[in-house]
């Protein structure tokens, strides 16, 4: 029997049909298809308010090319959304991250067609301190890996100045400011002239030399430098009272009887200046003080025999008080006679003042010396004993503690 063949154009279209020449719609039926290189892009440390940028590299795996969006959320940015990677080639994504001054995180979505993709994004905002040097010559810079200030010397040469004010026109010299000389001098004979490191350029008048007579003054003339000149008239040179006076006139010592109105005593804080009238010294009625103010203590003034009642300073005035339902404190009143402050004794026991400023009131307590506060709420700033044993003179003051 003789079986039947195909023709052979039948056998041809077979074959044909059966053979693919491509994956994809660019070359046959190729993939288009993607992946990101890497899965996390690490921004680092980056200083609040500047912007960094970094690449990500597509990479085509297959023959055919493809586009990919890329979408990313604040702090993060992508540069151009649409990225094309040539087939079996490679794409760049260029991401920005715009930093604040805290960690963040976020991701870069990369899309095409039906494929997507997602990248870690990281990157740590720092606030930068404010760096201070510590001295002249030196310059202080924040340091974005450690977080901290380093300090290094200023270039040679460059302007400053000098800790000293004896010195100007300073210039850094291996971190170290260095100046030139001050000049003080006024080309005034009359001035002594001098410097100080702290205040700069200082004067102070001559001195003369003072004459033997006492009707003649040394003077400084800033041509001629010192020279003697006739006292002022009247100028006492000798012994004074209202019958016989000896004053200087026109240079020279002469007795004179000083006429009425002449003053012949000096004034004090109780009386003004005593005149001559008939030969006699008179002073002013010295009259009765006036208060300033006057206050309600709310108690009975302390004090050691012979010891102050009250004490000033500063404006201030001190009593210490006992009585009344507070016991003994210490009671402090303005210059106008407003109560600053009442401090209660810790034991509401007596005690005595003895000195006011700014550094306490100090006052005296039974076997103990205690500073208080002048100012705020008075509050005990220390206490220091005073007891040294069991020995006592005259049954009360232990021995060897001084009284006030």
């Amino acid at each position: 029997m003789l079986r039947a063949r195909a023709p052979w154009w039948l056998l041809a279209l077979l074959v044909f049909s059966g053979c693919h020449c491509g994956d994809g719609p660019n070359v046959g039926n190729a993939t288009a298809s993607f992946r990101p290189q890497e899965t996390v892009v690490d921004f680092g440390r980056v200083l609040e308010g500047t912007q960094v940028r970094r690449s990500l590299t597509l990479v085509a795996t297959g023959r055919a090319g493809v586009q990919v969006e890329a979408a990313a959320q604040s702090p993060f940015f992508v540069v151009v959304s649409q990225i094309v990677v040539p087939g079996s080639g490679t794409g760049t994504v260029d991401i920005l991250f715009s930093a604040g001054s805290t960690p963040v995180e976020g991701e870069l979505v990369l899309t095409a067609g039906r494929t997507t993709a997602t990248v870690k994004l990281t990157g740590v905002g720092v606030r930068p301190l404010a760096c201070v040097p510590q001295g002249e010559c030196r310059e202080s810079r924040f340091d974005l890996e450690s977080g901290q200030c380093i300090e290094s010397p200023q270039g040679d040469g460059a302007s400053c100045i000098p800790s000293s004010r004896c010195q100007q026109d300073g210039r850094c010299q291996a971190g170290v400011c260095v100046g030139q000389p001050r000049t003080c001098d006024d080309d005034n004979p009359c001035t002594v002239d001098s410097c100080s490191p702290t205040q700069g350029c200082v004067k102070a008048d001559v001195v003369c030399p003072v004459p033997r007579d006492p009707c003649k003054v040394g003077v400084c003339d800033r041509n001629e430098g010192c020279k003697v000149v006739d006292a002022a008239n009247y100028t006492s040179c000798g012994a004074v009272d209202c019958k016989e006076a000896k004053v200087c006139l026109l240079g020279t010592c002469r007795t004179v009887t000083p006429p009425d109105g002449f003053v012949c005593a000096p004034a004090t804080p109780c009386q003004g200046e005593g005149t001559c009238s008939a030969g006699e010294c008179m002073r002013p009625d010295a009259g009765d003080l006036e208060p300033l103010f006057s206050a309600e203590l709310g108690g009975e003034p302390v004090a050691e025999e012979g010891g102050p009642v009250v004490l000033a300073d500063d404006g201030t005035v001190y009593a210490s008080v006992c009585g009344g339902d507070a016991g003994c404190r210490l009671a402090a009143y303005t210059e106008g006679g407003f109560l600053r402050y009442e401090s209660p004794y810790e034991d509401g026991g007596v005690r005595t003042l003895l000195a006011a400023s700014d550094a306490g009131v100090v006052v005296l307590a039974p076997e103990a010396l205690e500073a208080y506060a002048p100012r705020g709420a008075g509050e005990l700033r220390w206490r220091t004993s005073l007891a040294l044993g069991d020995a006592t003179l005259d049954g009360g003051i232990p021995e060897g503690v001084p009284g006030t």
